[in-house]
């Protein structure tokens, strides 16, 4: 599960792929997404590490971050709360 694009997550390469995923039930309400729950959305899906991560990719940010910025904590992302991996459809 990988990208043709080399991906990277704080400087060291990763799996990432893009794709769609059900947003899942937010930890709190004041979370940006606590509205989006239930709905598809564009994401990155990250294994990095053994741990799986989603990356909101609506505006392109989550790609850019692990495609061409390196994944480095100086930028950016919005996380997705995901509750069924098995929602995410490979773009």
């Amino acid at each position: 599960m990988s990208s043709n694009k080399t991906a990277k997550w704080n400087y060291e390469k990763c799996e990432a792929q893009t794709g769609t995923v059900i947003v899942g039930k937010s930890m709190m309400q004041s979370w940006w997404c606590s509205q989006l729950e239930g709905r598809r959305r564009k994401c990155v899906r990250v294994n990095y590490a053994g741990e799986v991560f989603f990356l909101d990719d609506e505006d392109g940010s989550g790609s850019r971050k692990v495609f061409e910025w390196g994944g480095g904590p100086n930028t950016g992302h919005k996380s997705l709360p995901v509750d069924d991996e098995s929602t995410f459809i490979p773009a």
